[in-house]
């Protein structure tokens, strides 16, 4: 029921007051940033390799970092919430939220593992980005146990899952586009594009 998941007419003086550490904030968004510049890097390597089990092998990799990445910026942050309570978190949920974050960077990047990917498939490979954090996310929160409902506002839900998607489409267009400019150095065609998706990443996780 949706009275189980959102937050519908709660008195405010049931609510849990928190708080996050500003240091532990900040290494959660330099981790998904770090990872968005290292998945990049391996999707561009690997369109510039001729061998095909090399170009493999490096989407590979540029899937395992942002999955990782993504599903590490998570657990730091959750770190850096302090909470009045005792927080555990469920193993099997811990492990089984990668999943999300993990497929959908395969899905995502094996679209822009060509040398000139159209924007149709930047905007897909965007979506699908997108949509993988949210579900990491979401299924990441889930592991939470403790003395307490979990309950989500509806409109900041909302402006979370539009942040997600809206934020990684443009950061792949962006980095679609600047690959090919010749004005722009090799660090800008990989930094510019991985900040947009870092704070795509970490946004969404601090909005909801």
């Amino acid at each position: 029921m949706l009275s189980n998941f959102f937050l519908l007419q709660t008195p405010t003086d049931h609510l849990l007051h928190a708080r996050h550490d500003p240091l532990l904030v900040a290494l959660s968004i330099a981790v998904a940033i770090a990872a968005s510049v290292l998945a990049l890097y391996l999707v561009q390597a690997g369109n510039r390799t001729p061998g095909r089990f090399q170009r493999q092998m490096a989407l590979l990799c540029g899937c395992a970092t942002l999955g990782l990445g993504i599903w590490a910026m998570h657990f730091i942050g959750m770190l850096a919430l302090d909470l009045p309570l005792e927080v555990h978190y469920h193993i099997g949920w811990t492990l089984a939220s990668m999943v999300p974050g993990m497929l959908a960077s395969w899905l995502a990047l094996r679209n822009l593992g060509t040398a000139t990917p159209s924007t149709l498939r930047l905007v897909a490979a965007g979506v699908v980005v997108g949509a993988g954090i949210a579900l990491m996310h979401y299924s990441g929160m889930e592991a939470m146990h403790m003395q307490a409902d979990l309950r989500y506002d509806p409109w900041l839900f909302a402006a979370s899952l539009a942040v997600a998607v809206l934020m990684a489409v443009a950061a792949l267009v962006l980095w679609g586009r600047m690959v090919h400019r010749s004005d722009a150095s090799p660090w800008q065609r990989l930094v510019v594009p991985s900040l947009v998706l870092g704070a795509a990443i970490s946004g969404m996780h601090y909005i909801s």
